[in-house]
């Protein structure tokens, strides 16, 4: 019945906003053919997952109505009812956000041009020669734990990008199939193109160049944030782009690139325009709800009462959507599911146990920690060596970004970097995500923009004279290099050996 009340309230949300949202009056019968067949294109590609769902439809049917309805016939149903809004979305994402895109890459700086199209032409040529040696970072024929504790097989062979309904999109990430979609779209329409691809992973091969990009971008928008020198920023894309973190998720198909994009554009949007109702905190909090914390980027504070009313239309706004988006069942759950999420990890483990790990991962972000090939009895993985001692280098650099922060506290993006490394110790420490099965590597792209982005500004502000600070930087970036050189070979080789 649940399901009964999601669909109906999703119809009359779809209804509401139709009538209320002027559309275009101006569209042409040109531009009407190209959303229809846009519309029509997308709705094809998200049948199969409705599909799925099919036999819990037929049942409502049944129940309400009692007509006996195929299962396959529904989905075909819901597809040709969700046509006009569809059309409807795709027209309002021409007229609001096609030109700000443009845009945005119209007022890239020379720096950020030449480092975006480095990053593009990098990604095409690993992307394709990777994907062709092994199916370890795309779609495995094992779901889970290949690479570290990633689900990288289950996600693809469920297409997590464009499958709404996927169990992975729960309380977590409620809105992930949704804001996924755009890219996943996106990523299916060029792969059809891409004959010369390796023949079934054209689809996995797009999507790789799009997490380069999306992390190229993210990296960008950061250095804005952090209001870099053009002449420096290079130091900075070298630094980021370098780390671990952002090497292993450009190749290693995962949420978490999603995630991260969304939590920087809403930091960014909310620096650029504080007085107005940050939206895209939606896409932020949908794609993976522990960025719900950053609610003061909501919209800048006022006086109380303004506050909460943006507050509460930007909430209504999360709520609509993710009625529309069919994820109304988890509202139902939504307490249980949370103390699940904050008791799960901290289950049947030593503090100090998590303490060893949490400085071995801030290390990791760093300098990786080595890994080793494990065979369970079925598939062999990556996973990285037991941790049973302090990593006093983790320590220095939790006490580095510190000093940072003491340093630029004036710098209101320096605080949220330092509410950002806390953060990470809450989630990762105290409540003890991944420690159960020492895979915190898997969260090290969400937190380790934070790290970095510090360490940068410490190393600016010590190294006030410019050839020093480009000699610290140059050696910085070397060593990081070197270290995460050696580490991605050996799962270079393991990945290949294993997953041809």
């Amino acid at each position: 019945m649940h399901i009964f009340i999601g669909c109906l309230l999703s119809f009359l949300i779809a209804i509401i906003l139709f009538f209320k949202i002027k559309i275009d009056s101006s569209i042409s019968i040109k531009e009407f053919i190209i959303f229809l067949v846009i519309s029509l294109f997308f709705i094809s590609n998200i049948l199969p997952f409705v599909d799925q769902n099919g036999v819990l439809f037929q049942e409502i049917f049944n129940n309400l109505i009692h007509i006996n309805v195929p299962a396959n016939l529904v989905g075909k149903i819901i597809g040709i009812m969700a046509l006009p809004f569809t059309i409807f979305i795709v027209n309002w994402f021409h007229k609001y956000l096609y030109n700000n895109i443009i845009l945005f890459f119209k007022k890239l700086t020379k720096v950020e041009k030449i480092y975006l199209y480095i990053i593009l032409v990098f990604s095409i040529i690993s992307s394709i020669v990777i994907i062709y040696f092994t199916t370890a970072f795309s779609r495995p024929q094992y779901y889970y734990d290949i690479i570290y504790t990633s689900d990288t097989g289950a996600l693809l062979m469920n297409n997590d990008y464009m499958n709404i309904s996927y169990a992975e999109n729960d309380i977590r990430q409620p809105l992930f199939g949704i804001f996924a979609a755009p890219f996943g779209f996106a990523a299916k329409s060029i792969s059809n193109l891409c004959f010369f691809l390796r023949t079934g992973y054209e689809y996995e091969t797009i999507l790789t160049i799009f997490q380069f990009l999306l992390l190229a971008i993210s990296t960008i928008l950061l250095s804005r944030l952090l209001n870099i020198e053009e002449n420096r920023k290079k130091y900075f894309y070298g630094l980021i782009s370098c780390s671990f973190p952002y090497l292993l998720f450009s190749l290693l198909l995962e949420q978490y690139v999603l995630c991260l994009f969304y939590l920087i554009l809403a930091i960014y949007c909310y620096h650029n325009n504080p007085d107005r109702v940050n939206y895209t905190y939606i896409g932020a909090v949908g794609t993976l709800i522990t960025s719900g914390i950053i609610f003061p980027y909501i919209v800048k504070n006022k006086n109380i009462k303004q506050w909460f009313k943006s507050v509460f239309k930007c909430l209504s706004a999360f709520l609509g959507v993710v009625i529309v988006g069919g994820q109304f069942p988890q509202l139902l759950t939504v307490a249980k599911d949370i103390k699940r999420l904050l008791v799960g990890g901290a289950i049947g483990l030593p503090f100090i146990n998590k303490l060893y790990q949490y400085f071995a991962f801030v290390k990791g972000l760093f300098l990786p920690s080595p890994g080793e090939i494990v065979w369970n009895g079925y598939i062999s993985s990556y996973r990285l060596l037991p941790i049973n001692s302090l990593e006093w280098l983790g320590v220095l650099i939790i006490i580095l970004c510190i000093i940072s922060f003491i340093l630029n506290y004036k710098n209101k993006m320096a605080k949220l970097l330092m509410f950002w490394v806390f953060f990470s110790s809450v989630i990762l420490l105290f409540v003890g995500w991944g420690s159960l099965e020492n895979g915190l590597v898997l969260y090290s792209l969400y937190f380790a923009w934070a790290f970095y982005s510090l360490i940068y500004l410490l190393i600016e502000r010590v190294c006030k004279n410019r050839k020093v600070f480009n000699v610290a930087m140059i050696l910085l970036i070397g060593v990081i290099v070197i270290a995460n050189l050696v580490e991605f070979i050996n799962i270079l080789k393991f990945a290949i050996s294993y997953y041809h």
